[in-house]
């Protein structure tokens, strides 16, 4: 169980939060005084397979479902929205190399791949669909 409430005296704003997981099921909801977002979420895990339920009021987004699946160094998710987006993604590890795909309703695709080199650095790169492309070395500590 977690529970958070994060006020602003000064301007009569507060957040609050709850969640609560057991047996792969978690549950959450959250609330902003400040800009009226309201969202409540429901996940469950069953073996490789998670579900996840969104409820958002309009200020804060659109409701939505996910499947998302991973094991074996492959996942992958399909996300479907009531604003008739939908986002799909996949990817694949496999011991220090990952690489991932991605898109959505409006085309923005992005590809990456990565290598792991120890030590909290891994060497990255990608292109995405307005023809960015990088490539570098990220450190993590």
């Amino acid at each position: 169980v977690s529970v958070g409430l994060i006020a602003d005296p000064d301007h009569s704003e507060y957040s609050a939060s709850f969640g609560y997981s057991a047996e792969g099921l978690s549950v959450g909801a959250a609330y902003d005084s400040d800009d009226g977002k309201t969202k409540g979420t429901a996940s469950y895990t069953m073996g490789a397979i998670t579900g996840t339920l969104t409820v958002q009021n309009e200020t804060a987004g659109a409701n939505s479902v996910k499947v998302a699946y991973s094991a074996d160094g492959i996942s992958a998710s399909v996300k479907v929205d009531d604003a008739d987006g939908w986002e799909v993604e996949g990817g694949y590890t496999v011991d220090a190399i990952s690489v991932s795909l991605s898109t959505n309703k409006a085309s923005e695709w992005e590809a990456t791949a990565s290598y792991d080199l120890g030590g909290g650095a891994t060497v990255e790169a990608g292109v995405n669909h307005v023809s960015d492309a990088y490539a570098g070395v990220k450190f993590s500590f």
